[in-house]
This record gives C-alpha cells, sequence and structure tokens, in this order.
C-alpha cells in the first residue's frame, strides 16, 4: 500500500506526457528527458517517505534474526532505488505497448536508460546520507552547505564579498559534475570516451 501513491503518479505522468494523442509522434529524447526529470522527483519523494516511516517506532518490523543499523539503513535503500525501478520500468512499458518512439531501439533505449538509473541510485544515496538515521544534524548542516556553494555557484557574483568562495565553488562543482553529465547523457545517448568514467 505504500507505493499507491507512486503508482497513480506514475500512470498520471504517462498519461499526461506520452498518451498517443494523434499530434507529433514520441521521440527517444523527449521521453529520456521528461522521464529523467520525473524519476528523480519520485525518487526524492519515496526515499523521504520510506526514510520518515523507518525514523518512526512504528514503522518498525518484527524480524526473525537481529538486524543492526547498517541493514535497516540499507533496507530502506535499496527499498527506495527498487521502487523508483519499478516505476520506471512502469512507465517504459506503458510507452512501448501504447505509443512507441519512432526511433526506439533496444541499444538506444539502454544507453539512455543506464544513467537514468544511476542517478536514480545517486539521488536515493544522497536523500538516505541526509537522513537522522544516518548522519548527526551538524553533519548534515555541512553537507547542505556544500551543497549550496555547489549548485548555487551563481550568486556569489553578485558581491565582491563572496569572491573568496570561487575556488571552493570551482573544486566541488566536480562534485555534482557526473549525476548532471549523466542527465544529459539520457537525454542525447551519444557517449565519448570520458563518458564512461562519468558512469
Amino acid at each position: 500500500g505504500r507505493i499507491l501513491i507512486e503508482l497513480a503518479a506514475t500512470v498520471a505522468f504517462w498519461t499526461i506526457f506520452f498518451r498517443d494523442r494523434g499530434l507529433a509522434p514520441l521521440m527517444l529524447d523527449v521521453f529520456f528527458s521528461l522521464s529523467s526529470i520525473f524519476t528523480l522527483l519520485l525518487t526524492f519523494y519515496t526515499t523521504s517517505a520510506l526514510l520518515g516511516v523507518g525514523e518512526r517506532p512504528q514503522g518498525y518490523m518484527i524480524l526473525t534474526r537481529p538486524l543492526g543499523r547498517r541493514g535497516y539503513v540499507l533496507g530502506l535503500y535499496v527499498v527506495a532505488v527498487l521502487v523508483a525501478l519499478l516505476m520506471f520500468g512502469l512507465l517504459s512499458l506503458l510507452t512501448l505497448i501504447f505509443n512507441r518512439p519512432l526511433d526506439f531501439s533496444v541499444i538506444e533505449f539502454a544507453k539512455g536508460s543506464a544513467p537514468l538509473v544511476l542517478n536514480i541510485a545517486l539521488v536515493a544515496a544522497l536523500m538516505t546520507l541526509m537522513s537522522s538515521l544516518v548522519l548527526p544534524n551538524s553533519l548534515r548542516l555541512v553537507v547542505l552547505a556544500i551543497l549550496a556553494v555547489t549548485l548555487y555557484s551563481q550568486t556569489w557574483h553578485l558581491s565582491r564579498f563572496f569572491r573568496f568562495i570561487e575556488p571552493v565553488q570551482s573544486v566541488l562543482s566536480w562534485l555534482i559534475y557526473p549525476p548532471l553529465r549523466a542527465f544529459r547523457l539520457a537525454s542525447e545517448r551519444t557517449f565519448s570516451s570520458g563518458d564512461l568514467l562519468v558512469l
């Protein structure tokens, strides 16, 4: 019952964006551009919801053998990734059955799916890291500060006071290069030699 929201959201997303309406034919770049955004948002929600349940005693389960914190957190992470992957699989299946992209091929679909799947795993890992089950509040604030400096690099140019942050930002920007490049790879599906290192 905990994945009913994800199921409804996936079907609704397919109905709005990928259902055949007799207009322009669907292409793989459009499919992966839109589904990448949707699956990452869905992963964000699913991981947050599962960790919210996992952090409350009401969400605990009776187990037949002892399970430590590592196994418990890893279990929540794996479930979040599996739910997101299943929803992406459902979205792909509905699209392939009812409105197959004009330029569909198995190889091209696999090339677009690989970076998308890796980004799902990465977003779920980041959300799990930010959970109170893993990091205390002080370290969570440090991670958020690093992400803020990395993601909002353009705002530091508005004031001369923040010029000292630019070297730090340029170093930290390498942390988000792989997921951003993987997001582009899912849409374009044109791999160079360096892109394999990104994956």
